[in-house]
């Protein structure tokens, strides 16, 4: 049976993201698996974080029964010690999971430390679509997703998955691609084309964005369309991670906070 992953370090980031963990259960009809890891072996301090955990869980079952008064969704518990990526890595091994849904560890001052570094080496090690949650924002159901894209044919089974999601938030799929001049390379507008026609019974939109900076027209984008997720493919996250890192209107990027959508590159 498909479930969520959540990992969470009892904190209000990830609080945060614990709603919209609740919100995809309920679109796709799952059950939550919520994951703590402790770095502490001493056996009394073990006792001491499992009773916690226990508490934790707990909590989270009256947030979902306030949330979800119409939806039975089940919460299992799973304590673990040792390294957080590593056992997200085993529990991924084990489970059938549709998403990992986090909070970000970082300060989100959209410094270096916004997506923090449990986030980025989730997003690297996991198998299936990680959201990742800014600290400070407030739960929203994602009616508007974007999806950066570099029209390429073999984007299309993450595009049909966003399709997908898309339908069951009951919004449009915002598509994507940032041009570096007027001219669209033609492979990139011979796939366009395709997917017009293709998809043309879904809500979906593709736009084609002239910006030097891919950044800049990203955060333009995200802007101009009122996104609620931006949707990425990991490959794309060296150049996407620069969006929050460079000196570009820090102001504008603080304003966005939204949540990522990172899928597994597909080869």
């Amino acid at each position: 049976m498909k479930k969520i992953l959540f990992p969470t370090d009892f904190s209000a980031a990830a609080d945060n993201a614990f709603l919209y963990a609740l919100n995809l259960a309920k679109l796709y009809d799952v059950d939550i698996d919520v994951l703590h890891v402790t770095s502490n072996v001493y056996l009394d301090t073990q006792e001491i974080n499992r009773a916690k955990f226990s508490d934790y869980l707990d909590y989270l079952e009256t947030i979902k029964d306030h949330q979800n008064e119409h939806f039975e969704i089940n919460l299992q518990g799973y304590f673990e010690s040792g390294d957080l990526i590593i056992n997200m890595q085993e529990m991924l091994s084990k489970h059938d999971y549709l998403y990992v849904v986090m909070g970000t560890d970082g300060a989100n001052t959209m410094n270096d430390k916004w997506l923090g570094t449990n986030t980025i080496n989730a997003f690297n090690v996991s198998s299936v679509p990680v959201l990742a949650i800014p600290k400070n924002i407030s739960f929203k159901p994602e009616k508007r997703l974007g999806f950066a894209s570099r029209l390429l044919e073999k984007e299309r089974r993450t595009l049909e998955k966003l399709i997908v999601l898309a339908k069951r938030n009951g919004g449009p799929l915002e598509l994507v691609h940032i041009a570096k001049d007027n001219i669209l390379d033609s492979d990139a507008a011979l796939v366009k084309n395709f997917w017009e026609r293709e998809f043309k019974d879904d809500e979906l939109e593709i736009t084609v964005l002239v910006n030097k900076d891919i950044n800049k027209g990203i955060a333009d984008f995200v802007t101009q369309k009122n996104i609620d997720v931006l949707c990425l493919i990991h490959r794309d996250m060296n150049s996407i991670e620069r969006i929050f890192k460079g000196n570009y209107s820090k102001k504008l990027l603080q304003s966005l906070q939204i949540p990522i959508l990172v899928y597994p590159e597909i080869n």
